[in-house]
């Protein structure tokens, strides 16, 4: 590759996370401020755009299909249809006014670790979680007393 290529061409508020999802050969990524997950297949240069009813900071594909979600009041799954289907479902659910749900990464072990931030990016405001397959709660680093992590299966079918 001698230049960049721009491979979709979006007008994000907030464009972040890019994730490639093997199983569906596709590119996933967010529109944070635009509650909007973003899918691309560069084979056949489909796209879609989903909406959140949230700031969406993150979305991972499930091994069984769906996709885990990082939003503005936690984490949470949505089916193989995507949002706007009817299987929706928290993880793990903290609103707190002020914060986001940021990005996140999922492990080879399966587990997912999201971060949030405070909107007006306040220093000592953002957490880091680790959701785990094992179904224990694990918090693994916070500068907030109030936050928590809770256990669920985020990326397992």
């Amino acid at each position: 590759m001698t230049g960049l290529d721009v491979a979709v061409r979006a007008h994000a508020a907030l464009g972040e996370g890019p994730t490639w999802d093997t199983a569906a050969q596709r590119l996933i990524w967010v529109d944070i401020l635009g509650s909007r997950v973003h899918t691309y297949d560069p084979a056949s240069g489909r796209r879609t755009v989903l909406a959140t009813e949230q700031h969406v900071g993150a979305a991972k594909p499930r091994a069984g299909g769906g996709l885990v979600v990082n939003l503005r009041d936690g984490v949470g799954l949505y089916g193989p249809e995507g949002p706007g289907g009817r299987d929706f479902r928290w993880l793990h659910r903290e609103p707190v006014p002020g914060r986001r749900g940021n990005d996140a990464a999922v492990a080879a072990d399966g587990s997912l670790w999201a971060g949030t931030m405070r909107y007006d990016e306040a220093p000592g405001g953002g957490t880091l979680s680790r959701l785990a397959p094992t179904a224990r709660p694990g918090r693994c680093w916070t500068t907030s007393p109030s936050a928590t992590a809770s256990a669920g299966a985020p990326t397992d079918g």
